[in-house]
């Protein structure tokens, strides 16, 4: 597990990874297939990087209702 105490940073010069993903949103009941698409596939990417000692930054969508305005 990482430690989050510690920020993950670019360093000049070394190969630094950054993967993102988009929120899943559904237009249905949730299901196992809403997260295989974006967030799982994502995850598996990111921790296959950071098995191999590389610097890894993984970072998945957010909503924040003040920027869409009320809802």
């Amino acid at each position: 597990m990482a430690n989050l105490t510690i920020p993950v940073l670019p360093v000049p010069g070394e190969r630094n990874i950054l993967v993102t993903s988009a929120l899943p949103y559904s237009n249905a009941t949730p299901h196992l297939g809403n997260l295989i698409g974006s967030t799982l596939s994502a995850d598996v990417f990111a921790r296959f990087f950071r098995a191999r000692g590389l610097r890894t930054l993984y970072v998945c969508g957010t909503v924040s209702v003040h920027s869409h305005g009320p809802l």
